[in-house]
């Protein structure tokens, strides 16, 4: 997509806009909706855990889980705790080793459920990590294996776009918004990313023209619920 300035009445109207967008992100903040608060429980379940436990706890676990499912010849729990152990792994931030357990998850049955979020977890790890390469490339290889599961595909499109925003891909960052926002089923994630290409044309791309459409579209999705 091109980057092209708008006119000093395009920035005077988006200026006038400011009011509207503080308070829209602030309501859509309070309002996630489910296909991006899995992101959330992710963190807080997962790459925050609520109780601290100390780093040799939890080697032991890991180490446990890693033995029995060596042991064990039922593939279904198997693959179960090789997911555990690269759960495990990632609360130590060992992402080595959690991706040698997610792999060997993933190998046992790829389209298994369990599988998609092993992938799903290791790429957001990654992503988290500041390992944008390898975040981007887990979740384009997860995006080719979603079926059914639309929750997921519309959160690890939204990931992707956010970690090119992270990576300083502005403009590529952006456009990925815009189609995730014109190809989502999911209200609100197609609100969020309508926001969020508004907001990053205004202010990395300086592209006036293109925040006013995105702003005046995700408006459009809003109407009558601030």
């Amino acid at each position: 997509a091109d980057n092209i300035s708008g006119t000093a009445e395009d920035i005077a109207q988006v200026e006038d806009i400011k009011f509207f967008l503080k308070q829209a992100i602030e309501t859509k903040e309070k309002e996630r909706g489910a296909a991006l608060t899995f992101i959330d429980n992710f963190n807080s379940n997962i790459l925050r855990p609520s109780v601290k436990v100390q780093e040799e706890k939890l080697q032991a676990q890991a180490g446990s889980l890693l033995a029995k499912a060596g042991s064990v010849t039922d593939t279904k729990t198997q693959q179960k705790l090789y997911f555990d152990a690269g759960n495990v792994y990632l609360q130590l931030s060992d992402l080595k080793r959690a991706e040698e357990a997610f792999t060997k998850a993933i190998n046992i049955a790829p389209k298994a459920e369990i599988a998609l979020r092993a992938r799903f977890n290791l790429a957001l790890a990654y992503k988290n990590a500041g390992e944008t390469e390898k975040a981007i490339a887990y979740f384009v290889e997860l995006g080719k294996e979603l079926d059914s599961d639309i929750e997921l595909a519309t959160t690890s499109e939204y990931e992707i776009a956010d970690t090119l925003y992270k990576k300083g891909d502005y403009l590529a960052a952006r456009d990925k918004y815009a189609q995730l926002a014109k190809e989502s089923p999911n209200f609100e994630a197609k609100a969020l990313a309508l926001l969020q290409a508004g907001t990053i044309s205004m202010y990395k791309l300086n592209d006036y023209k293109a925040a006013l459409k995105f702003f005046h579209e995700y408006a459009l999705t809003q109407a009558g619920t601030i």
